[in-house]
C-alpha cells in the first residue's frame, strides 16, 4: 500500500485514512475477507495499529489500486484504552512479529502476524467466518463494527480464532476463545473475550499508538492484512 493521493481521497479525508494499492498485479488491494483488519506502521523494529480497514470502492477484484478507507485509532485512542483497560500482557512485548503472512498475495510464513485473528459466528455444529481482528491486549480484540452487520444471535455465538493461516475453523481448544462482550463507538468494535489470550510466538497483541496525533503515520512504513 502507499500513501493517501488526494485526488482520489480528498473528499473522505477528515472521516478516513486512505491509502491506493500498488499498480501491479504483484501486489492485490484490500478486498474481501479484510474488513476489520489492522494498518499498521513500524517503528524500531516493533508494529503499532494507526487504523481498520473499513472499506473499498467498486471493489470486485482484489488486483486494482482503487483507494482503501481506514477508520483511524489515533482519533479513538482514549475510548479503546478505557475499553480494554488493566489487561495489558506483562509475559510478552507488543508489536513483535515473524517474518511475513499473507504479503504480495501470496502464502507466507506461518503466524507472522500473531495479533491477526479470524471472528467466527457459531451456528449449530457449524461456523461462519465474518471478518478480522486485531488482539491489542489480553483479552480484547479491535475490528470494524460492520463486522456485526445484520447478525442475530448472542454474543456468546461469537467467537476469536488465533494461530491460524487460513480461513477456518480449528478442532484445537486453546486456538478458539469465546466472546463475552463487546462495545462500538463510531467504526470500531472492541470485543472481550471469556478467558486471556495464550501468548506466545504464534499469538500476541500489536501495540497501541502513544499519540492521538493522526499524523504520528507519516514518513513511516506502513503494512495491512487479512483473510
Amino acid at each position: 500500500m502507499n500513501d493517501v493521493n488526494q485526488t482520489f481521497c480528498n473528499y473522505k479525508k477528515y472521516r478516513f485514512y486512505c491509502t491506493l494499492g500498488k499498480q501491479t498485479s504483484n501486489y492485490p488491494n484490500v478486498c474481501s475477507g479484510d474488513s476489520g483488519g489492522p494498518l499498521m506502521y513500524l517503528i524500531n523494529g516493533k508494529w503499532f495499529l494507526y487504523g481498520i480497514t473499513s472499506h473499498v470502492l467498486f471493489n470486485k477484484t482484489c488486483l486494482n489500486n482503487l483507494p482503501s478507507f481506514f477508520t483511524i485509532v489515533p482519533s479513538f485512542l482514549k475510548w479503546i484504552n478505557q475499553s480494554s483497560t488493566g489487561e495489558n500482557s506483562p509475559s510478552l512485548e507488543c508489536g513483535l512479529k515473524s517474518i511475513f503472512r499473507i504479503v504480495n498475495g501470496k502464502l507466507s510464513v506461518e503466524n507472522s502476524w500473531p495479533w491477526i485473528v479470524q471472528i467466527h459466528f457459531l451456528m449449530g455444529e457449524t461456523s461462519r467466518f465474518l471478518c478480522t481482528g486485531t488482539i491489542i491486549s489480553e483479552r480484547y480484540v479491535i475490528s470494524h463494527r460492520s463486522c456485526l452487520n445484520n447478525l442475530v444471535g448472542g454474543v456468546l455465538q461469537l467467537t476469536i480464532v488465533v494461530g491460524q493461516n487460513k480461513v477456518g475453523f480449528p478442532n484445537e481448544f486453546n486456538r478458539i476463545y469465546t466472546v463475552q462482550n463487546f462495545y462500538i463507538n463510531g467504526g470500531f468494535l472492541v470485543l472481550k473475550v471469556l478467558r486471556r489470550f495464550e501468548f506466545n510466538s504464534q499469538v500476541n497483541s500489536i501495540c497501541l499508538p502513544n499519540s492521538n496525533d493522526f499524523r504520528i503515520i507519516f514518513d513511516k512504513q506502513v503494512a495491512t492484512a487479512g483473510w
